[in-house]
């Protein structure tokens, strides 16, 4: 621990207060503070138990010009943690011990060495902290630990269990547009959705978001069409919890105009696609490029079939299916205006 010494002397250049074992040789010194900085210093007692002396040293000859006899005492801690605990997540630990600088609170395997450490906190942060779990399973131990020894003051056996996702994604999913997945799991530190080609190793991403988030998640489609896997990955291991194979494709998409088409009148349209807010069914001229600016359009998130304005012109018209996001034209249909 910690503790004040009141002290007078010389103050000579770089004297010191120490602390050392009663029978320490004159020049020994541990824990020491200068006397420049005034009275009363702060020494750290050692790690230590039995006989120890306080003493003031002269710097020049190491010599001892006053000292005082101290009994170094037990010091006892607590620690309190769920038996049990889902592997990866935070959990609280309650503690009572001595606070002395820099100890802390970690846990590591049951049987590790004193000194191993994983996730930690030191104690100045107060009571409860939080660790963050391994993502491994089995016993394991929760340890208050003295930073200046290592040693383990108190310990409890915990158990590191299961966890698992799911993930639901709504498809179809369109080249370099947008797309919902809903998703249940630990929702660890930094755990995150995301979307990587079929067979890319577990460290792999690409497009992604973070659980914390909440559900569901938008994600960004990869530009290329072809077969991919939604992921939840574990950031501490990146160990993958779920996956969920995805096409990323148009799907099947098709317009169509039910009845004849008069100009200036209403022309009805049966399509099927993917029917996001932000995609559009459009008319264009027949040989327009694709880049043109449309003459009617409607969001296809109004259903099917809809209604749009037929253009004032008789002749040769198309329909599209335009993604708004990525600007690609699903789908295309020529009709007549009369």
């Amino acid at each position: 621990s910690e503790f004040e010494v009141d002290w007078e002397g010389p103050d000579n250049p770089r004297d010191y207060i120490t602390i050392v074992p009663a029978d320490a040789p004159e020049d020994a010194y541990e824990s020491y503070q200068r006397t420049s900085r005034g009275t009363p210093l702060s020494l750290t007692a050692p790690d230590a138990l039995g006989s120890y002396e306080v003493r003031y040293v002269v710097q020049q000859s190491k010599r001892v010009l006053a000292s005082q006899p101290v009994t170094l005492t037990p010091v006892s801690a607590h620690v309190k943690a769920p038996e049990e605990i889902p592997a990866g997540s935070e959990f609280e630990v309650d503690w009572e011990g001595p606070d002395n600088p820099r100890d802390y609170i970690t846990i590591v395997p049951a049987d590790a060495p004193e000194d191993a450490y994983e996730s930690y906190q030191r104690t100045s942060r107060g009571s409860p902290l939080s660790l963050t779990a391994p993502d491994a399973l089995g016993s394991y131990e929760v340890r208050y630990v003295v930073q200046q020894s290592r040693r383990v003051l108190a310990s409890q056996p915990v158990t590191l269990t299961p966890v698992t996702a799911s993930l639901m994604i709504s498809e179809p999913i369109v080249p370099g547009g947008e797309f919902e997945v809903k998703w249940q799991g630990p929702d660890n530190p930094r755990d995150y959705i995301t979307i990587v080609p079929a067979g890319a190793p577990e460290d792999a991403y690409e497009s992604y978001q973070r659980t914390n988030r909440g559900s569901p998640l938008t994600l960004a489609a990869p530009e290329a069409p072809g077969d991919y896997e939604v992921r939840y990955v574990i950031q501490q291991s990146r160990r993958v919890l779920a996956s969920e194979p995805v096409s990323v494709g148009a799907g099947e998409v098709s317009l169509n105009v039910e009845g004849s088409a008069e100009a200036g009148g209403v022309v009805n349209v049966a399509w099927q696609g993917p029917g996001r807010y932000e995609d559009f069914i459009q008319i264009v001229a027949a040989d327009a490029p694709d880049d043109a600016e449309a003459i009617r359009e409607a969001r296809a998130s109004q259903g099917s079939p809809l209604q749009m304005f037929a253009p004032a012109s008789a002749g040769e018209y198309e329909l599209r299916y335009r993604a708004s996001d990525s600007g690609e034209i699903l789908g295309r249909q020529q009709f007549q205006v009369k």
